[in-house]
């Protein structure tokens, strides 16, 4: 999950030299500079999606921490701290699904591989 010139990450919710807090780390980017966001940036888990074989010819992926973008279904996925948020293209959340998390807010499950069965089911749905 780490690619591009540096491939450092951020995590928008801590405080700027702070120790990294266990409630928001899912919540991260991927930086495409040394030090700063206003160059490009992912979500490192739609990213990896975004390359995924079999979503690869439905899913697009812009810069700056864009959404996922379902385009046959014109839906955005967001990956969230604890779970994957589906929206329709004006920003109105469809749906989340939770992830399920042990209780110091670890994954308990693949939260790729999760996401990846989602989108397919979106995809197969009328």
């Amino acid at each position: 999950m780490r690619s591009g010139k540096f491939g450092r990450y951020f995590w928008y919710s801590d405080s700027f030299g702070s120790t990294r807090q266990k409630e928001n780390q899912y919540t991260v980017f991927m930086m495409n500079t040394k030090s700063s966001l206003s160059g490009r940036h992912w979500d490192p888990f739609l990213l990896e999606l975004s390359k995924d074989p079999m979503l690869q010819p439905y899913c697009t992926l812009d810069e700056y921490g864009a959404p996922l973008i379902i385009g046959s279904k014109y839906i955005k996925v967001r990956c969230l701290n604890d779970a994957w948020q589906f929206l329709n293209m004006s920003d109105v959340e469809i749906e989340r699904v939770k992830i399920p998390q042990d209780d110091n807010g670890n994954d308990t499950v693949d939260r790729l591989e999760l996401a990846k069965t989602l989108i397919l089911e979106r995809l197969t749905t009328p």
